[in-house]
């Protein structure tokens, strides 16, 4: 039983979806969308870093997400972005996959892999990946659109100014450290019926699991630190990710270029088929598309 919730955490986990940050300021401070908006400027953009943690029933956390990366932005806002994640399972959890799966469906599961989403293509280097590019290629095209807030795991979307307002309607926070903190709950389903067009409707899944979340703004009203916590299931069966995501460098020259073309192939155009964890390991990777 426990090797199966263990690639049932794993699967989950990368099914999540992303939705967007919160939004709704008081006439006394900043409103936390319109700073966000304000910041869609053509060659400008913002770095995150986030680590999330997954953990079945009454186990500590099995599941390590990491992400590194950055977004560039326009005028209609979020354009381009870069990014590396990795993801780090306990002793215990990764024992479980091997014994549900086989060792060799691990191969590359835990290298870190690189991304970079331009023009609503997804380029992937590194990863499960990495060991089914034929010599001379080193960058994976997918077919599937991605958007360029796809590098992250935080289930709410900060840059989604809709998403925002809708969030902190009925909150007007509390002064912390130069800005402000907020906090609440929201279910996946009131975040779908929320998202705006920045980044396109958020995934049918999960709606009526709630997820906590906290937000710290700046002076400026911009997010500075989004923290959730989401819990699925019940019982032994259940799952609960934590999620924390800092932003730093707003406004900060921000220019991402796809990879060069020589080294680029397209999914369809590989010798061979993709392996058969493509699926699971697209779901992991949308926990970038999450937003």
């Amino acid at each position: 039983m426990k090797r199966r919730i263990g690639f049932a955490a794993l699967a989950l986990v990368m099914s999540v979806p992303a939705a967007a940050l919160p939004a709704s300021a008081q006439a006394a401070s900043p409103d936390p969308a319109r700073a966000v908006e304000r910041q869609f400027r053509p060659g400008r953009g913002v770095e995150l870093t986030e680590v999330a943690r997954s953990s079945a029933g009454d186990e500590p956390s099995s599941f390590t997400f990491r992400s590194r990366g950055r977004i560039q932005f326009g005028s209609p806002g979020p354009v381009a972005s870069d990014s590396t994640l990795r993801m780090d399972p306990t002793p215990e959890a990764r024992k479980n996959l091997e014994n549900d799966l086989g060792e060799g469906f691990l191969s590359g599961l835990f290298d870190p892999e690189d991304r970079i989403v331009v023009k609503n293509r997804l380029h992937t280097s590194g990863g499960v990946y990495g060991s089914v590019l034929p010599a001379g290629k080193s960058w994976l095209r997918m077919k599937q659109p991605a958007r360029a807030t796809d590098l992250g795991i935080q289930p709410i979307n900060v840059f989604d100014p809709a998403v925002l307002r809708s969030l902190l309607k009925d909150s007007s926070g509390k002064p912390f450290s130069g800005g402000r903190f907020y906090r609440g709950t929201v279910s996946r389903a009131e975040l779908r019926r929320t998202a705006g067009t920045t980044h396109g409707s958020t995934p049918a899944a999960g709606g009526k699991a709630k997820i906590s979340w906290r937000l710290w703004t700046d002076a400026a009203g911009l997010p500075s630190r989004m923290s959730t916590v989401e819990s699925v299931g019940k019982g032994k069966i259940s799952m609960t990710f934590r999620t924390d995501t800092r932003y730093t460098g707003w406004g900060s020259a921000v220019v991402v270029l796809p990879p060069p073309a020589d080294q680029v192939i397209d999914e369809e155009d590989l010798p061979g088929d993709l392996p058969e964890y493509k699926e699971p390991v697209d779901t992991l990777s949308s926990l970038s598309r999450r937003g």
